[in-house]
């Protein structure tokens, strides 16, 4: 009998008919291998089981992995001392636990028991069913040991393996810093210390009188009395009441808007604080933090989940009465000092304090009023609930229900019987209250949102950009203290929304990618070009009107969500050969980007002329590129033909720009003109560079997104011109919309880069050889159909390798049979596919 070592040595040593060339391809040689009878009888199993050290009784590793795996049979311990508050709401007792990492965790009778039955002795299985027996009811044990391991109530700590996955798989990615971006804008914090202890004092010395009925009528009246005083203020028409102004200084008037908004989150704040202590909860921390940029107040009164409802609901209407009580005080104050400087800091802080109240009493903001509603209504979560609803299971619902209808009007007019069956599908049901809830409540929240936006965008322009751009025109101090507002509120707030806007695209690729439409690319690029033609349109309609600012900022947002789309692609591409072309256009996508909003700025439109030629150069660069990509041998006459007309049309329009250039600069010296006139020059020469490209991918379903570019570019060309003239605000915005659609389409393509496209016919009786032969021939074919499809037939390097001789396409121009041995030669379609395609072959 041959040991396993004679085995390894002879399975290692080559024969001599492997040393030969084999003749008919590598299939051959497969099948030809195969079939030889072995050598030696080797049995290899029995040798290893013969070898193989059997584990000790002692030990019993098998069984100890088999009992840790096994769910049923974890022994869950819970960790001791551990305080829970039960809190009595409409009948039932529920109880309130606080975690070791401060958050708190509402637990039913039964759940409670359970958990306190938890003693390190018990399975799960075991705990199911004594629960079943006592309650009468069948609790998720599982998910519940689940919720108490990652809030530490057991001894058992979370390991949390797919959370560092995910996190290692996240790490330098555009999501990864738009996250940290974000926690650092809304979540900087600076914690004071002691703020339990002085807001207990403050309650002593007289908070507690703010919670007494003699307190709530006084405060009713005097609300009463300020909302009129400020009706009466804001219609006088007096240069008093301004908002931003404060004796005709924009600078005073900021500064004193800036004081009264800080006092009044503080005041705020306070409210909900002193209503916690009222109600002899304990406040965690408190102190300061960065809200968007903007500094705010913050107290923790999560203890009062251990209160029952009516104490939250005090708790969370404590902060908004306050601000009603506040604005009203300044409001009449502002209103018996109309000449004073003191009545427009009143004027500021009402104002203030009244936005305030709204916004946080909106329970369609996640704010005290959500918080309000949600403890009248005992629904937890509604708002996630309720949008998650209104986002699919809504629609599925009123679909299942105009079917039902629908059938029973055809049964009506066709005169059929109707039907005896009980209907079981649970979406043709009645809404329940829950589901009518739900619908509402999302339907209004998606609803305010866009009219927030809006609201929101109109009032930043008005409110913040304007004087902070008025300020830039003052004189040095006045410069600097507009530079900060521009630092310190408007990027930060125009980085919170970019980020939010490329959360989005994200989830709408993904829900794309989802619903299979990436396989439909020509659907996506058809809904795209509608959006941003209607785009253009609504700007051209308004560009000569007070929402000329909507297209100013509509073009650099749309450059912005094309550059970080390019972002998503670069990974795909990384060691193809069209890979520079790939960098080149990420450059120019944030060179438009800048230039983009170098238009909106009071600037010199000479920077936005020398960012727009840089961009065209970058767009060039990635023509010449991608030209090195094609093959121009294979390229038809009639193509060829097309990039020379194009070569020969970017003369013109290059004498175009320069004739444009000299109308607008008319004494502007001949390079400087020249200069001007050359991005569009750029433009078009690029434009018949990527021609044969395009041409290349006829056949693909990439096409269409690189049509896209390649229209964008075109509009873009044509922008420019027109932008000298101060009339391409239109174009700018198509441009722009064409290029993000194109890039957002490339994505949502490359993510369905699939081979459950394809289906194989199924041959039964099959040899092991043959049938090991056809799975290679199946994977090879697959790989290039893949390629085919996304693609093209015509890539000068990756076909040429990629297909090689095994499972050839039919229609495919050329054909190279690898050999055994044989290196794949270098693929120019990217780096995912070609190793995935050089390990099917190895």
């Amino acid at each position: 009998m041959a040991t396993l070592d004679d085995a390894i040595t002879h399975a290692s040593q080559p024969t001599t008919a492997g040393a030969q060339p084999l003749p008919g391809g590598v299939w051959a040689a497969v099948r030809r291998r195969v079939a030889e009878p072995p050598a030696t009888n080797v049995r290899v199993f029995m040798i290893l089981r013969e070898r193989g050290v059997r584990p000790s009784e002692e030990l019993r590793l098998w069984t100890i992995l088999r009992d840790r795996t096994n769910p049923q049979l974890y022994r869950p311990h819970a960790i001791p001392d551990v305080a829970a508050d039960p809190v009595v709401e409409g009948g039932q007792t529920h109880y309130i636990v606080r975690t070791p990492q401060g958050a708190y965790l509402r637990l039913t009778e039964a759940q409670h028991e359970v958990w306190r039955a938890m003693d390190g002795t018990r399975t799960i299985a075991e705990l199911g069913l004594d629960a079943f027996r006592r309650h009468s009811l069948i609790l998720p044990i599982g998910e519940l040991v689940a919720t108490l391991k990652a809030e530490g109530l057991l001894l058992d700590k979370p390991v949390g393996v797919y959370r560092a996955i995910n996190e290692a798989l996240a790490r330098g990615t555009t999501r990864t810093w738009g996250r940290r971006i974000r926690r650092v804008l809304t979540g900087a914090t600076l914690t004071l210390s002691g703020i339990d202890a002085f807001y207990s004092a403050i309650y002593r010395w007289g908070g507690k009188f703010l919670f007494t009925r003699v307190f709530a009528v006084l405060a009713s009246i005097v609300a009463l009395a300020g909302i009129v005083a400020f009706g009466l203020a804001m219609s006088s028409g007096s240069d008093t009441y301004e908002v931003i102004r404060l004796n005709g200084s924009v600078t005073l008037g900021l500064a004193a808007l800036w004081a009264v908004t800080l006092l009044s989150f503080i005041i705020h704040e306070s409210a909900h604080a002193l209503a916690v202590k009222h109600f002899g909860r304990a406040l965690t921390r408190g102190g300061v933090m960065l809200y968007y940029g903007l500094p705010a107040a913050f107290v923790d009164t999560s203890d009062i989940w251990r209160s029952p409802r009516s104490a939250r609901i005090i708790v969370s209407a404590a902060g908004p009465a306050a601000d009603l009580l506040v604005g009203s005080l300044a409001a009449i104050t502002a209103y018996l000092s109309p000449d004073a400087a003191i009545g427009s800091i009143a004027y500021k802080l009402a104002f203030t304090s009244f936005v305030s109240s709204v916004f946080n009493l909106n329970p369609l903001l996640e704010l005290d009023g959500y918080y309000i509603l949600v403890d009248l209504l005992r629904m937890p979560d509604l708002r996630r609930q309720a949008l998650a609803y209104v986002r699919g299971p809504l629609w599925d619902k009123l679909g299942a229900h105009l079917w039902m209808r629908s059938t029973r009007w055809m049964r009506r007019v066709s005169r059929h019987p109707q039907a005896t069956t009980v209907n079981l599908d649970e979406r043709t049901l009645p809404f329940s209250r829950q589901e009518r809830v739900f619908a509402l409540y999302g339907a209004a929240t998606a609803l305010y949102t866009a009219l927030a936006i809006i609201g929101a965008a109109w009032f930043w322009r008005a409110q913040i950009l304007e004087p902070a751009l008025e300020l830039l025109r003052g004189v040095w101090w006045q410069r600097v203290i507009g530079a900060l507002l521009i630092l310190i509120v408007v990027l930060p707030t125009v980085a919170a929304i970019l980020l939010a806007l490329w959360e989005a695209g994200q989830t709408m690729v993904g829900w794309l990618v989802r619903r299979g439409y990436g396989r439909q690319p020509g659907l996506l690029s058809a809904f795209g070009v509608l959006l941003a033609i209607s785009a253009s349109l609504a700007v051209l309609a308004t560009q000569e009107s007070g929402w000329r600012w909507v297209g100013l900022a509509l073009g650099p947002a749309l450059w912005i969500v094309a550059f970080n789309a390019l972002l998503a692609v670069r990974p795909y591409y990384r060691g193809a050969a069209i890979y520079p072309a790939i960098l080149a256009l990420i450059a120019t996508t944030a060179l438009a980007g800048l230039a983009g909003i170098a238009r909106t700025l009071p600037i010199s439109p000479g920077i936005w002329v020398m960012l727009d030629g840089l961009a065209f150069v970058g767009l060039l660069i990635a023509g010449f590129t991608a030209l090195l990509d094609v093959d121009l041998r294979a390229a038809p006459l009639r193509e060829l033909l097309g990039t020379a007309v194009l070569l020969m049309a970017a003369f013109a329009i290059g004498g175009t720009a320069l004739f444009s250039a000299q109308t607008v600069y008319p004494t502007a010296g001949a390079f400087t003109l020249m200069i001007t006139a050359a991005p569009a020059y750029f433009g078009a020469l690029a434009l018949a560079l990527l021609l044969q490209h395009l041409f290349g991918l006829a056949d693909s379903r990439m096409v269409w997104a690189w049509a896209l570019l390649w229209a964008g570019a075109l509009v873009e060309t044509a922008g420019y011109i027109a932008d000298l003239h101060g009339r391409g605000l239109a174009l700018d915005v198509l441009g722009s919309g064409l290029w993000a659609t194109a890039w957002l389409v490339h994505l949502a393509t490359l993510r369905h880069l699939t081979l459950s496209e394809f289906r194989w016919e199924h041959i039964p009786n099959m040899s092991e050889s043959d049938r090991l032969a056809r799975a290679f021939q199946l994977t090879y074919h697959g790989c290039y159909e893949m390629l085919h499809s996304v693609y093209g037939a015509r890539r000068p390097d990756g076909h040429s390798g990629c297909h090689g001789g095994l499972g050839c396409h039919p229609g495919s121009r050329t054909r190279t049979d690898w050999r055994a041995g044989a290196n794949p030669p270098n693929c120019g379609t990217g780096r995912a596919v070609c190793r995935s395609i050089t390990l099917h072959r190895r």
